[in-house]
């Protein structure tokens, strides 16, 4: 098991939680998506980046802040859709 697919998956069982596949609904789906920190998300490609090439790096890279962005965003709709 590589060091990226252990990062990878740390992070995206941060992102998706497994018992929200169980339900059909997305609020539950979703429910416990925290909210991305910045910080943290650097520190993880900083440890990455050790022990990538340089081409694996910038691909894991986009994908990364791809995976960041998209998370943001849903927290953003999340929080003004309760404000209407």
């Amino acid at each position: 098991m590589t060091v990226a697919f252990v990062c990878g998956a740390t992070i995206m069982n941060k992102i998706v939680s497994p018992k929200g596949f169980v339900s059909n609904e997305l609020s539950k789906l979703f429910g416990d998506v925290p909210k991305p920190d910045r910080a943290e998300w650097e520190k993880t490609l900083k440890a990455l980046k050790p022990w990538l090439s340089p081409e694996k790096f910038a691909e894991t890279e986009a994908i990364h802040w791809r995976m960041f962005e998209r998370a943001n965003r849903w927290h953003e709709s999340k929080s003004s859709s309760s404000k209407d």
